[in-house]
């Protein structure tokens, strides 16, 4: 309905209702409901359910017909064996599809029973006929009885929606089209639609997500009543809104002048009632009593379904107290006791201020009047305390922390069973990529013995790998581990003989190019470098002579050596004299160049005038000959 409603509410009236039949007919059950739409919100009018009816019935009529004709002829029921039982039910599923789509099909089972195979021809006149039986009638009933509910006529109805894979079926089709007497309406996408419900309703009750206001409630499909022990019936029960205010009293919820005897029960919240809301029940009681919650009116061999259930321990009086209970049956239908409380009647000092009065009878303004003791009395709620009890499908504390460790546990299974996963592939990966590479490119890096073990030793660690992954819950995740470091250790030794073969020749032409680079630096005559003394550039060029001679040596002895030895030189061994060589030629050439000296004090140029002055302008006196500011310079004789 939330899917219909909030992408079509452009085209509803506000103030006129559009009301639309919904039946979904799933592989297990059947769900018809009729709402009516506004502008801003959906309201549900009424609702059924059949959990017997759906499309795996209609697959075991099918069943039944073949395996009747099977028992005929071989004299063996198929059903009486899960096996062939289990086959029967796949063809049969096979054959409703293609015939909601043709008019025959062929039904073949191999082998069904003992190498007998069961095959023969379905017509869908033939499958109508086998559902007409049981299914159809159901159907009707089901359909008829929500107009029922729903106090509409079928002329009410704008549409009609089907939804559900069950839907397809030509037969289901066309019991609801008689039942409601309009031309079926598939704008809804049959698999997909109950999926975008919920989905649009966990975004508009998270925080995370920004939906447009599109209002509906929920509404309880059976009627909820409440039955007490230990005293009469209640006084009162009074519907109360979500927020505790009081509501227009519905019907057969003024209750009950104590006509009911105790232990009996009375109907606490209607069928079809809006949730969302609070029933406050008032008793009166003079001792402890036991409140129970529960559905009534439930489908002939339902069981019980008990809701909820509080022991109020209120101690004894000598006359009976009011007491006021609040049941809350929160938006998705779920109901709890949410407080009792008893009226107690409390007497109280307050002090008035008396006016004085004259002896015309009139107050004397201004005058002094001593105070008066007035005793009022003040009606309080006072809690009591209650204990929840124990209800069917309800956790208890202690029950919902052994869930809360179980899940702990499984999350715990699961982060240990991924990590075994991640190790198992590891290895597996490396198991092949290791026979790859000694069968291949990494061969001659291996002596005869040490390619027999590694071989032999792969064979074994991929049966060991196969035997795991039957069962990954028998294999610890240090075993895991150890099988991985077992076969890099063996194979480690011939991937680093070919490592160092792979990266020897550029290591080699990476050293050569420092020794250069270090020779060029010690004998440049560059202005840069004048500064550095010719000591320093000779151990340069000795510490280049030295590395070339050394690499020289290295690589003359392993050029003799096979592939299969161990190297001699390895590539960081270059690395690192490369690496020597170049901190010390870079050291050496990044010395600063020094400071000249400072002039002798005789040599130093005379100060010079001060060039800030402008154009014009004489410089001042001296401080000895100044006079002073603002008066007058003497004159010089002629």
């Amino acid at each position: 309905c939330l899917d219909y409603g909030m992408y079509r509410r452009q085209h509803f009236a506000a103030d006129r209702p559009h009301i639309v039949a919904f039946v979904g007919v799933g592989h297990s059950s059947t769900s018809a409901c009729i709402a009516a739409f506004w502008a801003d919100r959906l309201r549900i009018l009424a609702e059924v359910s059949d959990c017997e009816l759906g499309g795996r019935d209609m697959d075991y009529e099918i069943m039944k017909h073949f395996a009747s004709a099977f028992e005929k002829k071989t004299k063996m029921n198929p059903l009486s064996s899960l096996k062939a039982r289990l086959k029967l039910e796949d063809q049969a599923n096979k054959a409703k599809k293609i015939l909601s789509a043709n008019s025959e099909t062929s039904f073949h089972v191999e082998c069904l029973m003992e190498d007998e195979d069961c095959s023969g021809l379905l017509t869908r006149e033939v499958f109508e006929e086998l559902c007409s039986k049981t299914l159809v009638p159901r159907m009707e009933t089901l359909l008829q009885s929500l107009l029922t509910k729903s106090g509409l006529k079928k002329e009410d109805l704008f549409s009609v929606e089907i939804v559900g894979g069950g839907t397809r079926i030509p037969w289901v089709q066309k019991c609801i089209s008689n039942a409601f007497g309009l031309e079926l309406s598939r704008t809804l996408a049959a698999d997909e639609t109950v999926a975008r419900g919920c989905a649009l309703q966990a975004a508009m009750a998270s925080a995370s997500f920004k939906v447009k206001e599109y209002g509906f409630g929920e509404r309880t499909l059976f009627p909820i009543c409440l039955t007490w022990t230990d005293g009469d019936s209640p006084v009162k029960v009074q519907p109360l809104s979500a927020s505790g205010h009081p509501l227009e009293a519905e019907s057969g919820l003024e209750t009950l002048q104590h006509e009911t005897p105790a232990g009996e029960q009375c109907i606490l919240i209607p069928a079809g009632s809006d949730t969302n809301t609070i029933r406050k029940i008032t008793f009166l009681r003079s001792g402890p009593f036991t409140l129970k919650a529960q559905y009534a009116d439930l489908p002939a061999g339902a069981p019980e379904a008990q809701l909820d259930a509080c022991h109020v321990s209120l101690p004894p009086a000598a006359e009976p107290q009011e007491i006021q209970v609040f049941v809350h049956l929160n938006f998705f239908g779920l109901l709890r006791f949410a407080r009792v409380c008893v009226k107690q009647r409390r007497e109280e000092e307050k002090t008035v201020e008396a006016p004085e009065v004259a002896q015309g009878g009139e107050e004397t303004a201004g005058a002094e009047t001593a105070p008066e003791v007035r005793k009022l009395v003040r009606v309080v709620k006072v809690d009591v305390p209650y204990q929840v009890q124990e209800a069917p499908g309800r956790p208890t504390t202690l029950q919902l922390r052994d869930f809360r460790e179980d899940e702990l546990n499984m999350d715990n299974e699961d982060r240990l069973t991924r990590e075994k996963m991640d190790r198992l592939n590891e290895l597996e990966s490396y198991l092949y990529a290791l026979r790859d590479d000694i069968s291949g490119k990494m061969r001659d890096f291996a002596t005869p013995e040490e390619r027999a073990e590694i071989e032999a030793l792969l064979e074994s660690s991929q049966q060991w790998v196969d035997d795991a992954l039957v069962d990954i819950s028998t294999v610890a995740k240090s075993a895991v581990v150890a099988k991985l470091e077992e076969l890099q250790a063996v194979g480690g030794k011939v991937s680093r003989r070919f490592e160092e073969y792979s990266g020897r020749q550029e290591a080699q032409q990476l050293l050569h190019a420092a020794v250069s680079e270090s020779r060029v630096a010690a004998q440049s005559q560059d202005e840069a470098y004048a500064h550095i003394p010719v000591e320093e550039k000779r151990k340069v060029m000795d510490m280049a002579n030295e590395t070339e001679a050394w690499l020289s040596e290295m690589m003359a002895k392993q050029s003799g050596l096979p592939p299969h030895v161990d190297p001699i030189v390895t590539v960081l061994d270059m690395h690192n004299k490369r690496d020597a060589l170049l901190r010390f030629t870079q050291k050496v050439f990044s010395a600063p160049r020094p400071k000249p000296a400072a002039p002798p004090a005789s040599e130093q140029p005379a100060p010079q005038e001060d060039v800030n002055m402008n154009e014009g302008e004489q410089a001042l006196p001296e401080a000895e000959n100044a006079a002073p500011v603002g008066e007058p310079q003497p004159q010089q004789a002629a």
